[in-house]
């Protein structure tokens, strides 16, 4: 409702841009888990869980993953985000329709090409900073343990 009402007065959705940021971020987040891990189950699930995040469904990363492993990656998922949302937000950048999933999220831009550069810049950014900082700071100890057999 918030949204639709947002596009039907303004013509804009700037909701839908801030929210975005979380998509890059978590895909983010477990793709360093899963690059970093020596369980090769941990991997695959890593693995789909950024990839189906990347997509628009965020459940998978969310609890099979970043939820799963503690604070550290949760806390890494929910700053990156938050900061590049609010760069966004503070670039003025905002969305002309709603509902896209994060791979699909730059078609919302198209209408300008300032806000469909800053918008794939800043959400580049976000990926990469939280893939490092995931990698360099938050993958727990036990994942990176190799499988016994």
């Amino acid at each position: 409702m918030i949204e639709t009402t947002l596009l039907a007065s303004t013509g804009f959705n700037p909701l839908i841009t801030l929210c975005a940021m979380y998509g890059f971020a978590n895909a983010a987040v477990c793709f360093a888990i899963s690059t970093k891990a020596k369980n090769k189950n941990i991997k695959v699930i890593g693995t789909s869980a950024g990839i189906t995040q990347l997509l628009g469904v965020s459940e998978p990363a969310l609890f099979g993953i970043t939820l799963r492993y503690g604070m550290k990656p949760l806390s890494v998922m929910l700053v990156c985000s938050a900061v590049g949302g609010a760069l966004l937000s503070i670039l003025g950048v905002q969305a002309n329709s709603y509902g896209l999933a994060v791979i699909l999220s730059p078609l919302m831009y198209i209408y300008d090409p300032y806000q469909l550069i800053t918008y794939i810049l800043v959400g580049v950014l976000t990926f990469a900073v939280a893939f490092v900082l995931t990698y360099l700071f938050a993958v727990p100890q036990e994942l990176m343990i190799s499988e016994e057999r």
